[in-house]
């Protein structure tokens, strides 16, 4: 990923990381996605791992970066070969070459939680995987700035809303929407939902798939994901448009990040730095409207 921009030798930013322990602040808009480093009474009590940081991964000569067992179209797929491709992909290829380390893929399981949880015990240095920064995961890993940023959105029941508003206006339904939303387990959007739908029943599904069947058999009211998503649904299933209304709130926004070792504060500090370096890039390349094309591209 490139832009016209001059690039600061990330080389040169290592060492004097490294040698110096300067850290590059770069304020993050999400509270609490800056985690600080565990005190020295509480890392003296863990293994050798909980120390593990920068020098000790340069030291190796490789990074160990953990994606998700299964396909993420428009961010990284898969293919026949073995390799990965996509945005994601390129972004971790990229990284790895930058900080002059071997790249190496890690299986981060089946669910979001359970990359998150590969990260956290230290069998991964970051996690690339559309990965939202949450107040749930902050405790146990470290969170980048943003490479992405997603409105969060919904596809909800016309029926359902038009009964939930009385006469009223069906956005302060969606709103404050009481029914059942479905959203995937062992994944931020639990979260999310609960949070921001206090007086809704939150339905765990275990796919994305599997949340829009259980919509179209009326077995949730909604289902809710970021805009990328309901999109992709409403493109792939036109036939929905006649039953099923979308949302997209523009005040929901979704940082896609990358998980961090949590003892690993100069390895944040240079992820940080990279993801500013290239942020022009990173836009065009995660924006809804390119990940749309690329799923389509790449199904």
């Amino acid at each position: 990923m490139r832009t016209g921009t001059p690039r600061i030798s990330i080389g040169s930013a290592i060492n004097t990381l490294i040698r110096y322990g300067v850290l590059i602040a770069i304020a993050l808009s999400f509270p609490g996605a800056m985690i600080t480093a565990a005190s020295s009474q509480e890392q003296s009590t863990n293994t050798s791992a909980a120390f593990r940081d920068l020098k000790e991964i340069i030291a190796e000569g490789r990074l160990r970066i953990a994606f998700t067992g299964f396909d993420l179209p428009g961010f990284r797929t898969k293919g026949a070969d073995g390799s990965f491709v996509g945005p994601e992909a390129e972004l971790a290829t990229d990284l790895a070459k930058k900080l002059n380390l071997k790249l190496v893929h890690v299986n981060g399981g089946p669910t979001f939680n359970s990359l998150a949880k590969t990260v956290a015990d230290g069998n991964a240095d970051i996690g690339i995987s559309r990965m939202s920064a949450s107040f749930d995961r902050a405790p146990y890993v470290r969170f980048s700035q943003p490479y992405a940023k997603l409105r969060h959105a919904m596809v909800y029941n016309r029926a359902v809303v038009a009964r939930l508003a009385m006469g009223g206006n069906p956005e302060d339904a969606v709103r404050s929407f009481t029914g059942r939303i479905g959203a995937i387990e062992a994944s931020s959007y639990v979260e999310f939902a609960e949070a921001n739908f206090p007086n809704a029943t939150i339905v765990g599904v275990k796919s994305w798939d599997a949340g829009v069947l259980a919509l179209k058999e009326g077995k949730v009211d909604a289902i809710y994901r970021d805009e990328f998503e309901v999109r992709r649904v409403l493109e792939r299933n036109p036939d929905m448009g006649v039953a099923f209304g979308s949302a997209i709130f523009t005040d929901k926004v979704d940082l896609k990040v990358v998980y961090i070792c949590n003892s690993c504060a100069n390895l944040q500090q240079l992820v940080n730095l990279y993801i500013e370096i290239n942020q022009e890039s990173l836009a065009r390349a995660m924006s809804a409207n390119a990940l749309l094309k690329n799923a389509r591209e790449r199904p």
